[in-house]
């Protein structure tokens, strides 16, 4: 798997838009409204692995949060709008059920609706060899109802 390093030098990168989800690559471009991503998502696996490790060290707030991304050479792009922060340290006989905001589900079923292509990390298609071909609204929006029933039931370990 290539390497994935900031392109900056002396600073943290911003993310690029992730990898849409299609046949044809180009259309129209989706989610609309800013979303947070990341650079580099082992440098961001692993630094949350550093916090599961030792709580202790987990950020205070979103200052401390983007601090502690930039140091570990993350490339965040957090949106403006996130003006809160919640850590949750999950215990092991704990499910935390994490509904998303309805706004964003919106969001992304309307631009589904109209053609829009489902976009995927770029580490997708770094470990997969190729991009993921989804093609017709339908398909389009199970798809996203999968993702988000998977990302919510999965413990993340």
């Amino acid at each position: 798997m290539p390497k994935q390093e900031p392109t900056t030098k002396g600073e943290t990168a911003k993310a690029e838009p992730a990898l849409a989800l299609g046949p044809a690559m180009p259309g129209p471009a989706m989610p609309q409204s800013p979303r947070m991503d990341v650079v580099d998502y082992i440098k961001w696996g692993n630094l949350i692995k550093s916090w599961s490790r030792n709580p202790e060290s987990v950020p205070k707030d979103i200052q401390d949060f983007k601090d502690q991304c930039q140091a570990a050479g993350v490339g965040l792009s957090m949106p403006n709008s996130f003006t809160e922060m919640r850590v949750i340290l999950q215990k092991d006989n704990e499910f935390i059920l994490r509904i998303p905001p309805a706004n964003a589900i919106k969001e992304t079923e309307v631009a589904l609706e109209a053609g829009g292509l489902y976009p995927v990390p770029n580490f997708y298609n770094q470990r997969f060899g190729s991009i993921l071909n989804i093609q017709g609204k339908k398909e389009s929006l199970d798809f996203h109802a999968q993702r988000i029933g998977d990302y919510i039931i999965r413990l993340t370990a």
